[in-house]
């Protein structure tokens, strides 16, 4: 199977509450909003992943959790990965090449800048800021069309077709 879709998906907006670690730090409300709406879209667009990876920190892994349970899908089959909290380009790209090739659809949720360094990496055109918060603010959501197997994928290689902002959709029924 040659060809795959992978879905970049920034954390939901956090809360950076006194005392908190930044592992630790909490979605806000507007966070678990744009993740319900993400999730939203996803249905609507026919682009539910077959596979989920997330840093595990909590602000990524409760945006894939939400963005799972909007979908209808079971938050258990989240992948959790350690190595994407905070990760650098080498690192997600090495990730991206490790997906497993069953799956067709794949989505990594992150953090800045690994998330807007791969994107940029990836995309076979230019993909500049939409605004004062970068490629990819809070719970941005990249649709990525790729023409080779997961472990081919090489820079410049894939289609952007789709950079979703949250704030662009109808909130969240």
């Amino acid at each position: 199977m040659t060809g795959h879709t992978l879905l970049l998906l920034r954390h939901g907006k956090s809360d950076s509450p006194a005392g908190v670690a930044d592992f630790d730090r909490p979605l806000k409300k507007r966070g678990r909003q744009a993740s319900d709406q993400i999730g939203r879209w996803l249905i609507d667009n026919g682009l539910i992943p077959d596979f989920m990876l997330s840093s595990p920190a909590n602000r990524a892994i409760a945006t894939a959790r939400r963005v799972c349970e909007t979908m209808g899908k079971n938050p258990g089959t989240i992948h959790e990965k350690r190595d994407i909290y905070l990760a650098e380009l080498e690192t997600l790209l090495k990730t991206v090449r490790l997906l497993p090739e069953s799956a067709d659809r794949a989505m990594i949720v992150g953090h800045n800048p690994g998330l807007e360094e791969l994107l940029a990496a990836l995309s076979k055109t230019v993909v500049s800021p939409y605004d004062e918060s970068g490629r990819m603010p809070t719970c941005a959501l990249a649709v990525l069309r790729l023409g080779s197997a997961w472990a081919d994928t090489a820079l410049q290689s894939a289609s952007l077709e789709h950079l979703i902002l949250p704030r662009a959709l109808p909130p969240a029924g």
